[in-house]
C-alpha cells in the first residue's frame, strides 16, 4: 500500500485532500446494539495522490472506494494520532490507483457502537424506551461517521437517517424528504450551511415535540415521551 503522510506533532490531520461537502446516511435503531452507515465525501484533490487521511474513532470500516467516475478501491487502516487517546483516531485510505486532481467523491461504509460517557452517537433509556442522541463537541463526530473532524474545516453536511417505523428522527435542519421503506422510515434533512463537524446534530426515538412561538423564529422543544409539556416555559423564553 502507498505510504500515508505521518501523523503531525500537533495532532491535526496531515496535509492532503480536503472536503468540499459531505452526505451521511445512517441506519439508527436506538434499541439495537449498534448502528451502521455510509459517508459520501466530495474531496478537493489539489495534486494526484494515492492516500487520504481523515478521522474515524471506534468505527469498523467495511469498505471504501473513490468514484472518479470509475471506481477506485481503497485499503483502509486506522492509526493513532500523535499524542492521541487510547483508540486510533485517524483513518488512512490507500487507493489502488492515484486519485486525479480535481473533485473526487469518496464512499466509506462502516459500523459503529454507541458512545460512552454521553459522547458521540450515544443512547439512553427512559422507562421502556430507547433514545439515540448526538453530542459531538469538541471532537466526537468521528465516533458517528468518518469525517474531517477539525473546527477549521467548515463544509455543508446532508444527513439522512433510516429509523424504525414509528420512531421520530429530528436534526438541527428542517426535513427535506420523508418516506417509508418496508419497516423503516427514511428522513433526509436539508443541507446545512458551511459548518464544522461538531455542530452536526440529530436524535432518534419516540420523542414528543412541543411547538412554541413561530416568530421571530420557529421554536420547539424535543422531549422524551410524555414530557414535552414541561418545555412550555422554555419555548416562550427562547422565542
Amino acid at each position: 500500500a502507498p505510504e500515508a503522510p505521518a501523523p503531525r506533532d500537533d495532532g491535526r490531520l496531515p496535509d492532503g485532500p480536503r472536503p468540499l461537502r459531505q452526505r451521511i446516511v445512517l441506519d439508527v435503531d436506538p434499541a439495537a446494539p449498534g448502528f451502521s452507515g455510509t459517508a459520501f465525501i466530495d474531496l478537493n484533490v489539489t495534486a494526484p495522490t494515492r492516500t487520504v487521511v481523515l478521522h474515524a474513532r471506534t468505527l469498523r470500516v467495511t469498505g471504501a472506494r473513490a468514484v472518479t467516475p470509475e471506481a477506485i478501491p481503497a485499503q483502509h487502516s486506522r492509526r493513532h494520532a500523535h499524542g492521541g487517546r487510547n483508540d486510533p483516531e485517524e483513518l488512512v485510505l490507500a487507493f489502488d490507483r492515484p486519485l486525479p486532481q480535481g473533485e473526487v467523491r469518496v464512499e466509506i461504509t462502516y459500523e459503529g457502537t454507541w458512545g460512552d460517557d454521553l459522547q458521540g452517537l450515544y443512547r439512553a433509556r427512559v422507562g421502556d424506551d430507547w433514545y439515540a442522541v448526538t453530542d459531538f463537541e469538541p471532537s466526537d463526530a468521528r465516533r458517528a461517521f468518518p469525517c474531517f473532524d477539525e473546527p477549521s474545516v467548515k463544509i455543508p453536511y446532508t444527513v439522512e437517517l433510516r429509523v424504525p417505523r414509528g420512531q421520530r428522527a429530528l436534526a438541527n435542519m428542517p426535513v427535506a424528504e420523508q418516506r417509508d421503506e418496508g419497516d423503516r422510515t427514511v428522513v433526509r434533512f436539508q443541507e446545512t450551511p458551511r459548518t464544522p463537524s461538531y455542530l452536526v446534530a440529530f436524535v432518534v426515538g419516540p420523542w414528543d415535540v412541543y411547538d412554541g412561538p413561530q416568530t421571530p423564529v420557529p421554536v420547539r422543544i424535543i422531549a422524551p415521551r410524555g414530557r414535552a409539556h414541561l418545555g412550555a416555559t422554555a419555548a416562550q423564553m427562547a422565542a
